[in-house]
């Protein structure tokens, strides 16, 4: 039987209806779903969890991931109807999941055994388990095939020495994506290899790292001779690199995906400033809603624009995005009424974007990507 999109698409309306605000074509950050607040952090994660598992018990995640894999097993159709339909609705940011929905479970998928495919897919589609991800270290984040975080091989497994950094949600999650380094003799890329590790295996530690947004987002891992059973281990030994370069293309695909429009958010904060007629401000308004316009429409031909692109927009919009909030805010974006919820978000959008410059590949080495890769231009040194 071929796949109903019309049908489809009304079970999701249902759905949404049921558990989800409408947004307000002229406020997109009703109350209650502020993504960060400098009271309670672990918010965005509760909300994403709670979230999640309404979609999973109604049949509505993992769309497109096989059956046999714990997925609907649905084409991509379906994928793009959900989409539509969620973009009406004002949910919570699933950026605490990412991780596992976005990365984990496709590399799992193309790369795990049967036996992971079947204990780790379905847990993380329900939200039962976060996963994060071990790839960067103090000496090796763009560089990332520097890395030095050794995985000697033993009976039964590895064991992994090593000091990992900028690890979003380390603290709550259950698995990690490590990558680490199995054969030393081989340089750079050559002979790393890529484990799905339990994040509470003795000589594991995980310490958060305080932000300038007062949370504690990012992690260092530190490695203490653990041992990792070879199981864990996803695609062959030593082709580590080639599997993490399949998760990090759908990484930087995130920032490809739709999210709610940023100039409706801030022509809100323009008007609550009293500065919504000014021509200044409306122009950077129109720059960010033309922005948004051509990565939307980027999006849409994918595969056929890289990854790369969407990660240096994406990155590009975000800065620019958050800067105008905090230009608008003036000097409350300083000194402002503890619990204003509208202003904290927003100063806490200023501080945190510049993470989405650095994270995934900076926006340096974005560039290098497109210009050697697509643009055919020589590399540089």
């Amino acid at each position: 039987m071929g796949f109903d999109e019309a049908a489809f698409t009304t079970r999701c309306e249902a759905w949404f209806v049921a558990h989800c605000e409408p947004l307000d074509p002229e406020r997109h950050d009703p109350p209650g779903l502020i993504p960060y607040t400098t009271v309670d952090h672990d918010a965005p994660l509760r909300a994403a969890r709670a979230h999640q598992r309404g979609l999973w018990a109604a049949g509505l995640a993992g769309l497109c991931m096989p059956r046999e894999f714990g997925g609907q097993g649905l084409p991509p159709a379906a994928d793009a109807a959900f989409n539509r339909v969620a973009a009406g609705y004002a949910v919570p940011s699933m950026i605490p999941l990412s991780v596992g929905l976005s990365l984990a479970a496709p590399t799992i998928a193309e790369f795990g055994s049967d036996a992971m495919r079947t204990e780790h897919i379905p847990r993380i589609f329900a939200a039962d388990d976060v996963w994060c991800q071990l790839f960067s270290e103090p000496d090796a984040g763009s560089d990332l095939a520097s890395l030095r975080a050794a995985a000697d091989r033993v009976a039964g497994g590895y064991v992994v020495t090593g000091q990992k950094v900028w690890t979003s949600f380390a603290q709550h999650s259950a698995y990690g994506l490590l990558l680490a380094r199995t054969t030393r003799s081989e340089a750079k890329h050559r002979g790393l290899s890529l484990f799905a590790v339990p994040m509470h295996l003795p000589g594991m530690r995980i310490r958060p790292l305080k932000e300038m947004t007062g949370g504690t987002h990012f992690n260092e891992v530190f490695f203490d001779d653990v041992f990792v059973p070879e199981e864990c281990l996803l695609g062959a030994e030593g082709e580590g690199w080639t599997v993490a370069m399949f998760t990090l293309g759908n990484e930087r695909n995130l920032t490809m995906q739709r999210t709610r429009p940023k100039w409706k958010r801030l022509a809100e904060l323009a008007r609550r400033s009293g500065v919504a007629a000014d021509p200044v401000v409306r122009a950077r308004l129109t720059d960010i809603a033309m922005r948004e316009e051509m990565q939307r429409w980027n999006a849409m031909r994918s595969p056929a624009v890289p990854a790369s692109m969407g990660k240096l927009m994406g990155a590009q919009l975000e800065q620019l995005a958050s800067t105008t909030a905090a230009d608008l805010l003036g000097a409350a974006a300083m000194a402002h009424e503890v619990g204003d919820t509208a202003t904290e978000a927003a100063v806490h959008w200023f501080l945190g974007a510049r993470a989405n410059s650095i994270a995934g590949g900076t926006d340096e080495v974005q560039r290098n990507i497109l210009a050697e890769r697509v643009l055919g231009l020589p590399r540089m040194g």
